[in-house]
């Protein structure tokens, strides 16, 4: 299958990737499953042959493409309540499920008996529409393919007199996104793991961080599922438990990062956009940030350009919060580091945590560039030729 929306993945090169260490991701509670969307896609060829191959068979077989009700499928998604939201036809989400199905029905003998005997009894006898359901589901992100399944099952529908028949496509549409539901629970095709495998996109198990640095240790580890978001890694003061550290190691989204200087502080503008718009979502808030500046730090045997901005704000709980963020640059990645530390009456004049940034930098391994990432750029570099 052809990928749908490749033009877009260039255009994020330019965008600012948010790395929100903020939110909470405890409580079993929590959809745990990104947003989708929903479309409906033609059958492929394989399926449309052989709905064609049943209706030949006889002049009773009949074969009916995509009669699901989308509306009912996606409702039925939503109710699982395992999904952050469900949609159709919202190119938006960046997750889509295109499905597509065909419903094959057979008439014989038993069929028609069952209607007379059914009928005859004014329906005490339930009457049984028996049918054969092919499915065929995409997963995508960002139009990218990341997982395909495809399915034929028997379903039998019953109607009574104390039980309505529910109308083909809403009946269609809830045994789809059961089948779906099976796929996903088998087979997890919305983890960050099989959309890294999917895309070829970095690997971050490659990614090499000491457990202790300075007076710190690591406390926990994140996988964003969108790749140009990377990975998260927390530590904590081994004597001040409310002292955090977080470290964050994403691509960097352009072309050419020769100029060290020159990309760190662009990406310097994009991490106080990132803390600005915290506040105006009700994060944090009143934000004090100093000027943002780069210069080279003593490495050993190198000289890396690092960047770095401090500064204070009120957390949720109205408490005063010292902030430092630092940035350099690994391979073709960023390795951000935002220090948090909550200020109180014996320690309001804080230090920025350069001791743990300078263990950092002689220690971080990050993975290589990746395949996604390269097509990307290239990507991104043809378009400009053109432009």
């Amino acid at each position: 299958m052809k990928t749908l929306l490749i033009p877009c993945l260039a255009l994020l090169l330019t965008a600012c990737a948010t790395t929100d260490s903020n939110r909470d991701r405890s409580g079993s509670a929590e959809p745990d499953l990104p947003a989708i969307s929903i479309f409906y896609s033609e059958l492929s060829d394989e399926l449309r042959e052989d709905c064609k191959a049943h209706k030949d068979q006889s002049v009773w077989n009949s074969c009916e493409e995509n009669q699901y009700d989308i509306n009912a499928f996606a409702n039925a998604l939503n109710d699982s309540g395992r999904f952050e939201g469900v949609s159709y036809g919202q190119v938006q989400a960046d997750y889509q499920v295109l499905v597509s199905s065909a419903r094959k029905v057979q008439e014989d003998a038993k069929g028609l008996a069952n209607a007379i005997v059914s009928g005859a009894s004014l329906t005490l006898i339930p009457l049984h529409f028996d049918m054969t359901l092919s499915a065929e589901f995409v997963v995508l992100w960002r139009g990218e393919v990341v997982d395909q399944f495809s399915h034929e099952f028997s379903a039998t529908q019953s109607a009574s007199i104390i039980k309505k028949v529910e109308p083909i496509p809403e009946f269609v549409a809830r045994l789809l996104a059961e089948r779906l539901m099976q796929d996903i629970d088998q087979h997890n095709p919305f983890t960050p793991e099989r959309l890294a495998e999917a895309l070829k996109s970095s690997d971050y198990s490659q990614l090499d961080v000491p457990e202790e640095l300075a007076n710190y240790r690591q406390i926990d580890q994140y996988r964003y599922r969108d790749p140009f978001m990377g990975n998260m890694i927390s530590f904590n003061h081994n004597q001040f438990a409310f002292d955090r550290i977080d470290v964050f190691v994403y691509p960097i989204r352009s072309t050419d990062w020769s100029d060290s200087r020159q990309v760190i502080e662009s990406e310097m503008e994009n991490i106080r956009a990132e803390i600005q718009h915290m506040e105006k979502e009700g994060y944090i808030k009143d934000i004090e940030l100093n000027a943002s500046r780069a210069s080279p730090w003593d490495s050993g045997q190198e000289e890396p350009m690092v960047g770095f901005m401090d500064g204070h704000y009120s957390n949720s709980q109205s408490e005063r919060v010292y902030t430092a963020t630092y940035t350099f640059v690994k391979e073709d990645k960023f390795v951000k580091v935002r220090a948090s530390f909550p200020i109180t009456d014996e320690g309001s004049d804080m230090q920025a945590p350069d001791d743990f940034v300078q263990a950092l930098l002689a220690s971080v391994s990050v993975p290589e560039e990746s395949l996604f990432m390269a097509r990307v750029r290239k990507m991104h570099r043809e378009s400009s030729m053109n432009d």
